[in-house]
């Protein structure tokens, strides 16, 4: 009899054990998730960066939700170590989909950025404002070439962004606002494609539109460019030094269908259907009163450019 009671007591040890071990784990997840995730966040990211580079992050609110595996990240902002600048958001949402392990791969539903602003500068001394932090983010071992993580990616969006462009070398800047990105089905599974398009408007009132597919393994991308309205004037900073004349009137735009590629350390690159069109185009001496040419349309189309055949 004694034998069986001990039998008995030990198997409810073992049966009620790993369900105690489960409920703790689980408790340790959810309070993790409510009440530890966003302090710890808020403070180690800040510390991290301040320690890599002493750049300035700040984060004014963070939640992970344990439920839709989903994260959210608000007021991000980054700055130099002076203080300047580089970038702030109102928000980055990912949703991560558990689905991942029945796929064996990263699977994101959705990941969305929304009202990014950044800044990107070309200095005198021709480096870049993010270069510092760029550089000290990076693994001072040299790492081997590794094969893309499975990954896809549903949807990634960005919204009501803005970037500022200036070149201090030549006295240019403008800005692409409002930007807007949207990609679909990016995937580094085998024959995966995702489709992916670009909307921009910059204060030279030049609108970028850009539509394609994209495929990562093995690399390959395919689309349409089109650049409009361009205002010549806007430009000159970059070649006035070469030529002794005023800035020229008018405006240009260029159209462009691409086809680039990778594969077997070879870098492939088509572009057909090239056309470039200037309207309203006067060229005048440098001081010159009176344009010495003036043409109201100039349009070159049908070009093409193939890398691989030097072509």
């Amino acid at each position: 009899i004694m034998p069986a009671k001990m039998f008995g007591v030990f198997r409810a040890v073992l049966l009620k054990t790993p369900a105690k071990i489960a409920s703790g784990i689980f408790a340790a997840y959810f309070l993790f998730a409510w009440f530890g995730f966003e302090p710890l966040l808020k403070w180690a990211a800040p510390k991290f960066i301040a320690d890599k580079s002493q750049h300035q992050l700040h984060i004014a609110e963070a939640r992970f939700d344990p439920f839709a595996l989903s994260v959210s990240i608000k007021g991000l902002s980054l700055a130099e170590p002076d203080g300047k600048a580089l970038l702030k958001f109102e928000e980055l949402f990912v949703d991560f989909d558990a689905g991942s392990l029945l796929k064996w791969a990263y699977v994101f539903d959705d990941i969305r950025l929304t009202a990014p602003d950044a800044q990107l500068e070309l200095r005198a001394d021709g480096s870049l404002n993010w270069t510092h932090l760029i550089e000290a983010l990076k693994s001072k071992e040299e790492e081997a070439d590794e094969p893309l993580p499975r990954l896809l990616i549903r949807r990634i969006a960005l919204e009501k962004g803005r970037v500022a462009v200036a070149d201090r070398k030549v006295g240019f800047e403008t800005t692409l606002n409002p930007l807007a990105l949207s990609l679909t089905d990016i995937s580094t599974l085998p024959d995966d494609k995702g489709a992916y398009s670009l909307a921009a408007t910059t204060q030279l009132g030049a609108r970028i539109r850009w539509k394609g597919d994209v495929m990562l393994k093995p690399v390959l991308a395919t689309g349409e460019l089109a650049i409009d309205q361009v205002r010549l004037a806007r430009l000159w900073p970059y070649v006035k030094g070469k030529l002794a004349m005023a800035a020229p009137e008018g405006t240009a735009s260029l159209a462009l269908n691409y086809r680039l590629g990778y594969s077997d350390k070879k870098l492939s690159l088509l572009l057909d259907k090239l056309g470039l069109n200037l309207n309203g185009l006067a060229l005048k001496g440098l001081h010159a009163a009176e344009a010495a040419i003036k043409l109201d349309t100039f349009a070159l189309g049908g070009g093409r450019f193939d890398l691989e055949k030097r072509e």
